[in-house]
């Protein structure tokens, strides 16, 4: 008995700091992290899983001192999972935006819907870019990646050797330009139309002032949007495809950089 007693004091804190790594990128995964998937399934999943990898992952005889040294490595393993997930999540999220600006140059951007996956109010076309992206990365397997990540991060950085260095910093504020870059990029095709009607408009209202430009320009806009995003959906394979790579360079970067010596 006292065997086993001194067996779960000696794995309990690689195992404590499994589930705390798990439970960080559980919170910033994309599709994971996303409030339809309640809290608790999310404890569940990351108890689960902490279950399943314990066994297989690389496992050190990680000593404490005291209880303050542990809660340190709490923090720093959280952090880890949080970095992780987070630039992933940062770039997945770049249709989302690129929507919002879509439906503010279509002039709808005061109509919105409430988004189960945000439980806020987002723009129309935000939602219908989500949507798509979240269908299409299920169908192309994409969660299969996200599992596999769940259980490739131990073997790059083992519990307990991890290192936040600035490198990590620097690479996450790289990301977010990056994510902005692929925000106006696949935004740009419907800039460039809209840009041209409201060209059209502005002579249109020169040429014949008379006419009630405002009647017109509302529905010619949002029309011309619709028509956009239908013709963009042709464009949608290769514009996933770079936002995929994306994740996977991201979270490959992340881990080299959070790597322990």
């Amino acid at each position: 008995m006292y065997e086993l007693i001194d067996r779960l004091a000696l794995v309990m804190p690689a195992f404590i700091l499994t589930f705390v790594r798990l439970s960080g990128l559980m919170i910033t995964l994309p599709i994971i992290s996303y409030p339809m998937i309640t809290t608790r399934i999310r404890i569940i999943m990351a108890l689960v899983m902490t279950f399943v990898l314990f066994p297989l992952i690389e496992q050190s005889s990680l000593q404490f001192a005291n209880n303050s040294e542990l809660i340190l490595a709490v923090f720093k393993e959280l952090l880890i999972g949080l970095l992780l997930g987070l630039g992933t999540r940062v770039i997945f999220e770049s249709f989302s935006w690129a929507g919002a600006i879509i439906g503010r140059q279509m002039g709808i951007a005061m109509a919105n819907v409430m988004d189960p996956t945000s439980t806020g109010q987002i723009p129309i076309v935000s939602q219908f870019w989500l949507l798509v992206v979240v269908s299409y990365f299920l169908a192309i397997n994409g969660h299969q990646m996200l599992f596999e990540t769940l259980y490739r991060n131990f073997e790059t950085i083992p519990v307990g050797t991890g290192v936040l260095s600035a490198t990590a910093g620097r690479l996450l504020l790289n990301t977010g330009s990056i994510a902005f870059l692929n925000t106006f990029q696949f935004a740009a095709p419907a800039i460039v139309f809209l840009l041209l009607v409201d060209t059209s408009i502005a002579f249109t209202a020169r040429i014949m002032p008379q006419m009630n430009i405002f009647m017109v320009t509302l529905p010619l806009k949002i029309a011309t949007g619709l028509i956009v995003l239908v013709i963009s959906l042709d464009m949608f394979a290769m514009l996933f495809d770079i936002v995929y790579q994306g994740m996977q360079e991201n979270l490959f970067n992340t881990m080299q950089a959070l790597k322990g010596a």
